[in-house]
C-alpha cells in the first residue's frame, strides 16, 4: 500500500470533514510527490499539528484561521521532518482523533441540561 492509499484510509477511519477536506487539497500537489510514503506522518498528527499552529491566532478561545494558509500547514507537516517541524515525539497522538464523537457527546450534554431546565413547577407562579 502506498503513502497516499494508507493516508486515504486514515481519512474515511477519522470520519472528519476537515481533514479529509485537507488531505484531498494538497494530496495531489507536485512539491509533495513521495512525501506521503513517510510511515512517519499521519493525517491524525497533521491535524494535531495544524491545531497547534492555529493556536497562535486564537482570541477569547476561538482561532479563524483562513483555507490558503491550513494548506500550508498542511504541506509543511509532510514536507518536513517532525525534527525540522519542532515536533517531539512524546508530543504525538498515539491514537486517530475523532471529532465527531465528541461533538455527539457534546451535543447530548447539552439536550440533557436543557431537558433538566424544562421542568415545571406547579409553585412557579408563587414566588413571583
Amino acid at each position: 500500500m502506498d503513502g497516499i492509499e494508507r493516508l486515504e484510509k486514515e481519512a474515511l477511519e477519522m470520519n472528519n470533514f476537515s481533514i479529509t477536506n485537507v488531505f484531498n487539497t494538497i494530496k495531489n500537489k507536485e512539491e509533495l510527490k513521495g512525501k506521503f510514503d513517510n510511515e512517519e506522518k499521519t493525517l491524525a498528527e497533521m491535524y494535531e499539528y495544524i491545531y497547534k499552529k492555529s493556536k497562535a491566532f486564537m482570541q477569547n478561545g476561538v482561532a479563524m484561521v483562513s483555507n490558503p494558509v491550513v494548506y500550508s500547514w498542511a504541506i509543511n507537516y509532510f514536507k518536513y521532518t517532525n525534527e525540522e517541524l519542532g515536533i517531539k515525539k512524546d508530543e504525538k497522538t498515539t491514537k486517530p482523533i475523532n471529532i465527531t464523537k465528541n461533538k455527539e457527546k457534546k451535543k447530548k450534554e447539552i439536550k440533557e441540561e436543557k431537558n433538566e431546565n424544562l421542568q415545571l413547577s406547579l409553585f412557579g407562579e408563587v414566588d413571583k
